[in-house]
């Protein structure tokens, strides 16, 4: 009898159970994360549009880069206030839409040709929440920009 009740729960387990146990691990994993499900999922899509906007900041600033304007990443890299890098976004914002507009280039030489490129309002936006919500978590999101930036 034994034997069987042991046959019978194996046999639960591998076609039932082991959906159970990742569910349940799934759940438990959850509800550690962020307190309930739409919680966790709420924080994971806020992780998301943070690593897009820090993408897209980076693929910016990695023009600049390029183009041997290398004052911008190391403004960025060496904040210490939001105001400094409120300015850094905004001189680069200006200079990206500026030089766009016109239809020339951030830097034209050596056979090399760099583009600007202007991020979308809703990637800074989520920088300057980040910022307003955690000025020091914001400062290391930005220095990750700014590490990004040169790697790009």
């Amino acid at each position: 009898m034994f034997y069987v009740c042991f046959f019978l729960g194996f046999v639960w387990f591998v076609y039932c159970g082991k959906y159970y146990i990742f569910s349940v691990l799934y759940i438990l994993r959850v509800e550690c994360w962020g307190g309930s499900l739409s919680e966790g999922v709420e924080r994971r899509v806020e992780e998301v549009e943070i690593e897009e906007a820090v993408k897209e900041l980076a693929k910016m600033f990695s023009r600049f880069v390029r183009a041997r304007m290398y004052t911008f990443v190391d403004r960025l890299a060496n904040a210490t206030s939001k105001e400094v890098v409120l300015s850094t976004v905004y001189e680069a914002l200006r200079i990206s839409r500026s030089a766009k507009d016109v239809g020339r280039p951030l830097y034209e030489g050596e056979g090399v040709r760099v583009d600007p490129y202007v991020v979308k309002e809703e990637y800074v936006d989520v920088l300057l929440k980040k910022l307003d919500e955690d000025l020091v978590g914001g400062l290391e999101l930005v220095r990750r920009i700014a590490v990004k930036a040169l790697a790009y």
